[in-house]
C-alpha cells in the first residue's frame, strides 16, 4: 500500500504563492513579530488546516539549532515487563513539561548501547535515561559530561557520573533468603547466581549475609546460571531438580528466571509449588499474585523509580541543582504469598 505523502511547508507556500520563509514564519506563531499581515496569516492557517499539515518538531528543532523536547530512554529489553513499567513512569512524569519519548532496547548488548548513546546525542533527544547494561559506562559518562542530562537506573556502577536511580538489591535478596531459611529451608538455591552484573552481586551479598548469620554452609553446586533469561532458567532448573538431594527451594533473580523456572516445572508436571519444592522471585509483576501458586517476591518500585529519575531529569534540564554522584537507592518489599512450603526442622546431628 502506497503511503500518503507528508504535507510540507513547501506544498503550502505553493497554494498560498508565498514565499516557503513567509509561510514558516506564521507556522512558527512569528507572523507578528516579521509584520505579515493578518489576512496572509489567516489565509496560511486555512489552507494548513485544509491540507492536513502537522508541523515536525524534530526537523523545526534542527532548523532553530535546539533540540527537541524528547528524551531518550534505553532499557536492556523492551518486552522485561520491568522495563516496561518503568518507561511508562518515566512517560507519565515528564509528559506535564511538554517531553516526549524516543525509546531505545540495547538488548545486552554493550556495544549496541554504545550506538544507541551516540545516536542521542545527535541533538535528536534533549536529555536522556539509561538502564545500562552494565559493563561499561565511560560513554555515558562522556554524555553526562558534555552537557546532555543523563540518569542511569536500576544498574549502578562506581563509575557513574550521572545521577542514579535503583532498588536495595543486597537488603532485598538478604530479606528473601532469610524468610526462607525461617521456613527452615536449609538447601536455597539461586539462578543466575554467576551472572558477572553489580545487580546479581548485591543480591548475592544478601544471600550470603542470610546463610551467614543462620550459621549455614551454601552448597555452590546451588548457585547456577550466568544469563538473566527463560531458556537459561529452565535449563538450571531441570539441573538442580535432577540432583540427588535437590534444593527445597528456588531463589530466581528475576521476574524472567522466576518464568523460567515455573515453565520447566509446569512442563515436567512432575513436581507441585510448594509441595515439592519453593518457588520465589525478584520484581513483582502484576500477574504473579494470579499464578495458580501465587508467587512470594521481592517487590521493586519500578513506578518510583522511574518517577525519581524524570524528577531529576528536569532539575539538570531547568538546572536548578547539582546532581553530579548522586545516587537514591529505594527500598523493596517483601511479598510473601503462596509459592513457599515451611519444611520440618532437620534433627541435629
Amino acid at each position: 500500500m502506497k503511503m500518503p505523502k507528508r504535507v510540507t511547508i513547501k506544498n503550502i507556500a505553493e497554494e498560498a504563492e508565498l514565499s516557503e520563509s513567509t509561510v514558516s514564519r506564521v507556522l512558527s506563531g512569528k507572523g507578528p513579530e516579521f509584520k505579515i499581515s493578518e489576512a496572509t496569516q489567516k489565509k496560511v492557517a486555512e489552507i494548513a488546516e485544509r491540507l492536513g499539515y502537522y508541523p515536525n518538531a524534530l526537523s523545526r528543532a534542527v532548523r532553530l539549532n535546539e533540540p527537541a523536547k524528547m528524551v531518550g530512554v534505553i532499557v536492556p529489553a523492551i518486552h522485561n515487563l520491568f522495563y516496561s513499567a518503568m518507561v511508562q513512569s518515566v512517560e507519565e512524569s515528564i509528559s506535564p513539561f511538554g517531553f516526549s519519548i524516543l525509546l531505545g532496547s540495547s538488548r545486552e548488548d554493550v556495544e549496541r548501547e554504545v550506538k544507541l548513546v551516540r545516536l542521542m546525542r545527535t541533538r535528536i533527544v534533549s536529555a536522556m535515561i539509561i538502564c545500562p547494561v552494565g559493563f561499561e559506562v565511560d560513554h555515558i559518562n562522556e554524555a553526562f559530561r558534555d552537557g546532555l542530562p543523563t540518569v542511569a537506573m536500576d544498574r549502578y556502577d562506581e563509575k557513574l557520573k550521572c545521577p542514579f536511580v535503583g532498588a536495595g538489591n543486597e537488603q532485598g535478596a538478604y530479606e528473601m533468603a532469610k524468610y526462607l531459611i525461617g521456613c527452615n529451608h536449609r538447601r536455597i538455591a539461586a539462578v543466575p547466581a554467576l551472572n558477572p552484573l553489580a545487580i546479581t552481586r548485591e543480591r548475592m551479598d544478601g544471600f550470603a549475609r542470610a546463610h551467614g548469620e543462620a550459621g549455614i554452609e551454601i552448597d555452590e553446586r546451588l548457585l547456577t546460571g550466568r544469563e538473566y533469561s527463560k531458556s537459561e532458567a529452565r535449563a538450571e532448573a531441570n539441573l538442580l531438580l535432577s540432583m540427588d538431594d535437590p534444593p527445597t527451594a528456588i531463589f530466581a533473580l528475576n521476574n524472567n528466571v522466576a518464568m523460567g523456572v515455573l515453565e520447566h516445572i509446569s512442563r515436567t508436571n512432575k513436581l507441585k509449588i510448594p509441595d515439592d519444592v519453593s518457588v520465589v522471585g525478584f520484581d513483582d509483576e502484576f500477574y504473579m499474585p494470579y499464578l495458580s501458586t501465587p508467587m512470594t517476591t521481592v517487590s521493586q518500585n519500578c513506578r518510583d523509580m522511574g518517577m525519581i529519575a524524570a524528577k531529576i531529569l528536569m532539575e539538570q534540564w531547568e538546572e536548578s541543582g547539582t546532581t553530579e554522584g548522586k545516587k537514591i537507592v529505594l527500598p523493596t518489599e517483601l511479598k510473601i504469598r503462596g509459592s513457599v512450603k515451611t519444611m520440618e526442622p532437620r534433627a541435629k546431628s
